[in-house]
């Protein structure tokens, strides 16, 4: 019964670390790029791109808004860019790290043996 399950939990490792494993990876981090874009609040400078600050309605005042918020608005969805790409860095050694360390484990055993 032991060697039964613990068999069918090794050999069965594959299968979930690239189904159900993967498809809960994926969700955690879709969910995470959107927390943090929520985080930098991107949608909310992008809608008010166009609206003056502190109600100034000049047209100095209308120009410098403008500016800044371009500039905050292009430096957060950077941010946001850089952390969609270190989370496809993450997913990709997700996805590398079980035959890694598979072809590591039998690569270690036959060189004991």
């Amino acid at each position: 019964m032991f060697f039964q399950l613990f068999f069918s939990r090794i050999l069965g490792l594959p299968f979930w670390w690239y189904g159900q494993g993967l498809k809960l990876f994926v969700e955690h981090f879709s969910l995470a790029i959107s927390n943090f874009s929520n985080l930098l609040a991107v949608r909310v400078w992008a809608k008010n791109l166009f609206v003056p600050m502190y109600g100034e309605t000049t047209f100095v005042g209308r120009a410098i808004s403008f500016g800044i918020r371009l500039v905050m608005l292009i430096v957060r969805s950077l941010g946001v860019a850089i952390y969609i790409f270190g989370t496809i860095i993450v997913f990709m050694v997700y996805i590398l790290i079980l035959p890694i360390s598979i072809v590591g484990f039998f690569y270690h055993l036959f060189s004991f043996l």
